[in-house]
């Protein structure tokens, strides 16, 4: 292997006539690419918007389908949510599952404890 020159490195020469280290610069740093501030703003914000999204699944209330009939045609389903218990037809049901709550809908209680 040829002796270290001290002269920079030119793009048309060899790259084993210089030590890895003196070519290997982080893009960062060497003023090509994405600037760092940008990347991290970016990274942030992607962060934050998928914390929300946990924060929003984690607020809406569970609904737990107890008991199930169907009958005469129609479906009806016993739902428990937030401790009380319903009794809700299918799409009753699925506005419960998409985060509506009881009192949205103006659900009672049922009684057949």
């Amino acid at each position: 292997m040829p002796a270290e020159s001290s002269r920079p490195f030119a793009p048309t020469e060899k790259l084993t006539r210089h030590p890895v280290s003196a070519i290997l610069v982080p893009a960062a740093f060497s003023g090509g690419g994405v600037c760092m501030s940008e990347s991290m703003a970016s990274s942030v914000t992607s962060q934050n918007s998928k914390r929300a999204a946990v924060r929003k699944a984690l607020d809406r209330h569970k609904v737990y389908i107890t008991a199930q009939s169907f009958s005469a045609g129609a479906y009806k389903a016993r739902v428990l949510v937030d401790g009380e218990a319903y009794w809700v037809d299918e799409f009753r049901l699925s506005q419960l599952q998409q985060g509506l709550s009881p009192a949205e809908l103006e659900l009672t209680p049922a009684t057949d404890d």
